[in-house]
């Protein structure tokens, strides 16, 4: 029995914390919305016959009053207010005489100003069906309500339900809006960043789609293609429409390579304009995916590599000057050095009394050194 009883109470708790968070939702009422609880607390008060109506929210602590009629106050205690009775039902509550009701007797509002006798409230349920709060009915002499005013009382609260639930929507959906407006902002944002990017990009891009239509172009390749073909590439136009023969199949062959998953890349000499020398280009085709990866065209982007290609023909001539002198220093100095080490050692087992013919051939082997040496030197200052 004790674990039903600690499950029931973890039950309560549980339903209590719901119950909080949905009055969460609706505390935050539109202004704009209270001429219309206030048309229905009027309603009330007429059908009623009672002085003092109230449309309530209440929290753990505070009951929050949202619209009323013949009081003047905007919020009240929990723990001196009708209401948290009324909170825990779900039908229509009504109290004739406060002073005759245990639960009410000794509130300060039935006990002092302004004297309470009779009470009757109806239930607001949120769209999930927690009690958020009432539409409650005061007056400060007894009576009784017929089963009509009941029935309209409790008309009147599904009513205020509907319109708070209504406010709500439309709060959530003017947020979905404005997020909306924010994404479609950074779309608009990151879209012209990456325009942005894409225009002063230093190499030449274009998109053409699997029907050879194009879909993109950076502002460079456009003027370029526009000084070499007399025309602006045109976005939704066929890429077949520019060029020569020659040049489209030579794009359509690598387009389609490209087409089945392969990147093709190309490094080619090429000559369009005719005032300026030959210039290297890297042309790469690499297939263009959607998000699910399927290829949906081929990316065509062409850089100028001249000034690249001629630090590396640069760096090649280097290296082979570099090699023709770490091979003379390993090898052509090997032969002059020897030479000279033999003559100066039979010049010495003479005594050092050299005859003629040593000493030229020993001058023979120093110039073939000095040689060797302005070789390298000349090597070293072309690097």
């Amino acid at each position: 029995m004790k674990n039903v009883a600690i499950t029931s109470e973890s039950s309560i708790l549980t339903n209590e914390i719901k119950r909080l968070d949905a009055v969460k939702r609706y505390i935050n009422f539109q202004k704009w919305r209270e001429k219309d609880l206030q048309d229905i607390v009027m309603l009330a008060s007429h059908i009623c016959d009672s002085p003092m109506v109230l449309v309530t929210l209440m929290d753990d602590k505070t009951q929050w009053i949202k619209a009323k009629i013949g009081v003047d106050v905007y919020q009240m205690p929990v723990s001196t207010s009708f209401c948290v009775h009324a909170i825990k039902q779900d039908q229509v509550v009504v109290v004739e005489d406060a002073l005759l009701d245990d639960r009410f007797s000794d509130l300060p509002a039935v006990v002092g100003n302004p004297n309470i006798r009779f009470y009757a409230s109806a239930i607001l349920k949120s769209h999930d069906g927690h009690n958020v709060g009432t539409l409650c009915i005061y007056d400060i002499k007894p009576k009784a309500l017929s089963q009509v005013q009941i029935n309209c009382l409790e008309s009147l609260g599904k009513q205020v339900s509907h319109l708070m639930e209504l406010d709500l929507s439309l709060a959530q959906l003017q947020n979905h809006i404005n997020e909306i407006k924010n994404q479609s902002q950074l779309i608009k944002n990151t879209k012209n960043m990456l325009k942005a990017a894409w225009d002063s990009s230093i190499s030449y891009h274009l998109l053409v789609g699997t029907d050879l239509s194009i879909l993109a172009i950076n502002k460079k390749a456009s003027m370029f293609f526009k000084q070499t073909w007399g025309k602006y590439f045109t976005v939704n136009h066929s890429i077949t429409e520019y060029g020569t023969p020659e040049t489209i199949q030579k794009f359509l062959a690598n387009f389609y390579k490209a087409l089945k998953g392969e990147t093709v890349k190309i490094e080619r000499l090429i000559n369009y304009d005719k005032t300026k020398p030959h210039t290297w280009w890297e042309v790469v085709y690499a297939p263009a995916c959607d998000e699910e990866n399927n290829i949906i065209g081929v990316t065509f982007n062409a850089t100028d590599i001249n000034e690249r290609k001629i630090n590396e023909d640069k760096i090649s001539a280097q290296n082979q000057r570099l090699t023709k002198i770490s091979q003379i220093q390993s090898h052509e100095y090997r032969a002059p050095v020897s030479a000279i080490l033999g003559i100066m050692s039979i010049i010495k087992e003479e005594d050092y009394k050299p005859n003629k013919e040593y000493l030229l051939l020993l001058e023979q082997a120093v110039k073939q050194l000095d040689e060797k040496i302005n070789s390298v030197v000349n090597y070293t200052n072309q690097l």
